[in-house]
């Protein structure tokens, strides 16, 4: 086996580790404008001029995210 063979092997292997993690972060994103976006998903705990809600089990998926009205409501 050449380094040129073990390089491409050890490549691709990282990118099919990788690969995952991409798509699961990239869809979480995408979901975010389908889920939480939605007022007939969630609840609203601040009046705000968009139609973010939370959304407790995508909140429990995602790491938080799911309380995406908040995150609007009080940015900081």
């Amino acid at each position: 086996i050449t380094f040129g063979t073990v390089a491409l092997i050890n490549w691709q292997f990282a990118l099919l580790a990788l690969l995952p993690a991409m798509l699961l972060t990239f869809h979480q994103e995408m979901f975010v404008n389908c889920f939480l976006h939605n007022t007939s998903w969630g609840y609203r705990n601040f009046d705000t001029a968009d139609n973010s809600t939370n959304v407790w089990w995508y909140g429990l998926i995602f790491w938080g995210i799911g309380y995406h009205n908040n995150h609007h409501g009080k940015p900081n």
